[in-house]
């Protein structure tokens, strides 16, 4: 019996370090993508670097207007990357750094937030915060969404009709 016990007790040590095995793993490879975020943003062709981790189905940006709400854009990936190398090409900033702030799995998905700050060629300094969701696909992770954190939470907290 003792040795049954055993037996249980080291296979289930065993399933749950190779889980936490794959959770290091997947983190590892979130904190790569939002690596490659970072270079995207001063790279001469950060546009092609960016679409290196984004989907190719379903991808999705909100850009939120926060003068104009009826402004407000949803670009899929190809328009993203369209306006991001327009972006880089007229205003590319001089520095760009993503910060993560919390990472978390369930499952195939990852939700990462993350703070941005990024320093203009004049020296003007903008932050925001994202939530940006990754799936796990078959070739690895890729960021399938991002919206502005602030937005987010501002829809939480809208009244409820039930």
């Amino acid at each position: 019996m003792n040795r049954l016990i055993a037996v249980f007790i080291l296979g289930l040590l065993m399933v749950s370090g190779a889980y936490a095995q794959d959770q290091k793993q997947d983190e590892l490879a979130i904190r790569a993508a939002i690596d490659t975020v970072n270079k995207a943003w001063t790279t001469v062709d950060g546009a092609a670097v960016m679409a290196s981790i984004m989907s190719d189905s379903n991808f999705f940006v909100i850009v939120h207007n926060q003068t104009d709400e009826s402004q407000t854009r949803i670009f899929d990936k190809k328009g993203f990357v369209t306006v991001f190398s327009n972006m880089l090409k007229n205003n590319m900033p001089r520095k760009h750094v993503h910060t993560i702030g919390s990472i978390t799995f369930y499952g195939p998905v990852c939700y990462e937030i993350g703070k941005l700050v990024d320093i203009s060629k004049a020296g003007v300094e903008s932050v925001q915060e994202t939530l940006n969701i990754f799936i796990r696909y078959p070739e690895g992770w890729k960021l399938q969404m991002t919206v502005q954190l602030n937005e987010v939470v501002r829809a939480l907290d809208a009244p409820r009709i039930w």
